[in-house]
């Protein structure tokens, strides 16, 4: 388990804008890219997929009550309570906050390599 605080998110991540700048500090204990998965007080990430814009559920993520949305995209006439970081690309910013994550981590990486063994060790 992880804990941010916004202003460690702007550190790692280096959005190009802030909206709604109020709560610098508030943690966010969790990310999710799925609004479906999404519980109140946790930041959404928007990705573009082949068949999808993650910033079309923006609004769905407010309703939810997300802390915080990081998107690359506003969509027109979208009005945000909570803060909100412009990135370039939400996949890319994804990739840096769990390297971010990972280097704040006391975890150690380990990995089973091979060919013949691993499913029945």
């Amino acid at each position: 388990m992880f804990e941010l605080t916004n202003k460690e998110i702007i550190e790692i991540i280096k959005p190009k804008l802030l909206i709604n700048t109020s709560g610098l500090n508030n943690r966010v204990k969790a990310i999710s890219i799925d609004t479906r998965s999404l519980k109140p007080g946790e930041a959404f990430l928007a990705i573009n997929g082949k068949n999808f814009k993650g910033s079309n559920f923006l609004k769905q993520a407010q309703e939810k009550k997300a802390s915080l949305l990081i998107t690359s995209q506003i969509p027109a006439g979208f009005k945000s309570s909570i803060p909100i970081f412009l990135v370039e690309d939400g996949l890319d910013s994804l990739i840096s906050l769990a390297s971010g994550v990972r280097k704040k981590s006391y975890a150690y990486i380990f990995s089973v390599i091979g060919s013949l063994g691993k499913t029945t060790t």
